[in-house]
C-alpha cells in the first residue's frame, strides 16, 4: 500500500498482533510492544511517502503539504539606492563644509576686530608720544612704519622704539620685517588701511583723527574700494566721514 500526498490529518498506526489486540505502530518504523519499542523490519518509511511491506499492518502517516520555495537573500544595492545614498552624503557633506567655513570667517571678522583695537592702542601711543597721529601716512606701508616707530607725524625719518612689538598682527612679509614694502595685513591678505584727517566747525578747536579699517570678506574677483571712496574728505567740516557708497558695505571699522 502506498500512502502520502495530498493532505490527511494526522492518525494512528494500528497492528493486530497474534491474540488480535491492537499494537501501536509510529510512523517512524517502530511499535509499542511488550518490550517497548520494537522496529518493524517490513516497514519501510520515506520523507513524502509510507511504503507498507507488510499486509496487516495499516499506517496514517501525518499530511505533507507544499512549502513555497524562499526566495533568495539579496545582499547586493540597486542603482536607484546607491545613487540616493551617494546624495545624502553628498547634501551631508555641503550643509557641515558650509557650517565649518561659516565658523571659520566669524572667527577672522572678530580677530580682525581685535587687532583693529589693538592697532587704535598702538596709535594713541603714537600721539602721546609725537602729539599727533600719523599725518603722511597714506599708504599702508607708510602707515607699518610710522608704528615702527621710523616715521614722525609730518613724515621725518625718526629712530624710536616699535609700537609693534607686542601686537600678534600679521605681516604681508614675515621673514623681511624691515622692509620698506612692507605692511599689516588682516586674516585675508589685505592690507589693514589708515586714513588721517581733520575737521573744523565752527570755532571749535580744530580735531585730528583718523579712519582705520579693514576690507572685510571680500571674494577675489570683488574690486577693492580706494581709500578716496571710503573716505573722500579729510579737511572741513565733513573731514573724516565715511561715504554710504555699496562699496564699503563689508568693510570693518575701528572704533574711533
Amino acid at each position: 500500500m502506498l500512502g502520502g500526498g495530498g493532505c490527511r490529518p494526522i492518525g494512528h498506526a494500528g497492528e493486530r498482533g497474534p491474540e488480535g489486540t491492537a499494537r501501536s505502530v509510529r510512523p517512524d518504523g517502530f511499535r509499542i510492544g511488550s518490550k517497548g519499542f520494537e522496529a518493524i523490519p517490513s516497514l519501510s518509511v520515506c520523507r513524502d511517502r509510507v511504503l507498507l511491506l507488510h499486509p496487516d499492518v495499516v499506517l496514517h502517516a501525518p499530511a505533507v503539504c507544499p512549502v513555497a520555495p524562499r526566495r533568495q537573500a539579496r545582499n547586493s544595492f540597486t542603482l536607484v539606492e546607491l545613487l540616493v545614498v551617494i546624495a545624502i552624503i553628498a547634501t551631508l557633506a555641503a550643509i557641515a563644509l558650509g557650517l565649518v567655513q561659516g565658523v571659520r570667517q566669524r572667527a577672522a571678522i572678530a580677530r580682525v576686530r581685535t587687532e583693529l583695537a589693538a592697532l587704535s592702542l598702538s596709535l594713541a601711543q603714537y600721539r602721546r608720544h609725537f602729539g599727533d597721529y600719523p599725518q603722511t601716512a597714506d599708504s599702508p606701508q607708510k602707515f607699518y612704519q610710522a608704528l615702527e616707530g621710523k616715521i614722525g607725524p609730518t613724515g621725518a625719518a625718526v629712530r624710536e622704539r616699535s609700537l609693534l612689538a607686542s601686537l600678534a598682527v600679521s605681516l604681508r612679509d614675515p621673514d623681511q620685517p624691515e622692509a620698506e614694502t612692507n605692511c599689516l595685513v588682516d586674516p585675508w591678505g589685505n592690507a589693514y588701511q589708515y586714513v588721517y584727517f581733520t575737521r573744523q566747525v565752527g570755532a571749535a578747536p580744530l580735531y585730528r583723527g583718523y579712519v582705520l579699517f579693514s576690507f572685510g570678506v571680500r571674494t577675489p574677483a570683488e574690486t577693492l574700494p580706494t581709500r578716496e571712496q571710503v573716505v573722500p574728505i579729510t579737511a572741513g567740516t565733513q573731514g573724516g566721514d565715511i561715504s554710504p557708497s555699496a562699496l564699503n558695505a563689508k568693510n570693518i571699522y575701528a572704533r574711533r
